[in-house]
């Protein structure tokens, strides 16, 4: 499985701590919910699980707590390229009578289970999988966010923000991130980056979300974001002007005036953004 539903105005830190939550993406109040629905429904159908193994990140271990039962820690399922070692951990084949639960990131069961594309797995979603006679996988079956809700029932109540959860006092408030179209969560998400004033996490951002663009190198890139900051200081977003599935406009507050954040963005998963242009107070 994905780790459920997460907070799309933060980011990894470069040197992410695994001790440390504030340090790393965490799980928004939609993605606790999703992770307790779906305990329910395993406890309900009495899904017999041995071993439950997770990827150290905050967000994986406690979606599998809440979905599945205390975790065991694998830095395995948080390797980007794939090993020996992982294939061996996802092809392992579970006790009798018994399932295996993995909850990890997209890029392992994307490189992984046959079949699967990128994007074709979404946050809190997952894959059946089973050994075959060869020692190799095959999948069974897929788990999308509406299944869940499908098999919980109409009386499921839909997810509430749970405390520790969700975005921090500095960025927008939970329905602006989890009703937003994905151009405006990664508008948002440039937004609480941007106004951090922290360089570090501006190089992680561009990495994790941007276009590679040989003509504008990282070291150009964040010139221009230390000489905007020392100029703007941080933004406060006021509201949407626009939003569609390729570009958002948010209208913010710099500490000089009024102006707006527009992104433009890929339209094929994963999202990633082409261009962010900032119309500046005038003055």
């Amino acid at each position: 499985m994905r780790h459920a539903r997460t907070d799309q105005t933060s980011i990894d830190e470069k040197d992410y701590s695994l001790t440390d939550r504030t340090t790393q993406r965490n799980l928004s109040g939609a993605g606790v919910g999703d992770a307790k629905l779906i305990g329910k429904i395993m406890r309900d159908a009495k899904v017999p699980f041995g071993e439950i193994i997770a990827s150290p990140m905050f967000r994986t271990m406690e979606t599998a707590q809440m979905a599945f039962g205390t975790p065991t820690a694998s830095p395995t399922l948080r390797q980007v390229d794939p090993s020996p070692e992982q294939r061996a951990l996802i092809a392992k084949a579970p006790a009798p009578g018994t399932n295996r639960a993995l909850v990890t990131h997209h890029f392992v069961i994307e490189r992984n289970v046959p079949g699967i594309t990128p994007g074709a797995i979404g946050e809190g979603e997952a894959v059946v999988v089973r050994t075959a006679a060869d020692g190799s996988i095959e999948l069974v079956g897929r788990f999308l966010l509406a299944d869940w809700q499908r098999l919980a029932g109409p009386a499921a109540a839909p997810p509430q923000a749970a405390p520790g959860h969700g975005p921090g006092p500095a960025g927008p408030t939970s329905p602006f991130v989890e009703n937003a179209s994905p151009a405006t969560k990664l508008a948002a998400a440039y937004i609480r980056v941007f106004s951090s004033g922290d360089e570090s996490k501006m190089q992680a951002f561009l990495e994790q979300h941007g276009v590679p663009n040989p003509e504008r190198p990282m070291a150009q890139r964040l010139a221009s974001y230390r000489d905007l900051f020392a100029r703007l200081g941080a933004m406060e977003i006021v509201g949407t002007d626009s939003a569609s599935a390729a570009e958002a406009t948010i209208r913010v507050k710099f500490k000089s005036g009024p102006g707006t954040v527009t992104i433009s963005v890929t339209e094929t998963e994963p999202v990633r953004f082409t261009s962010i242009r900032l119309a500046l107070p005038q003055g």
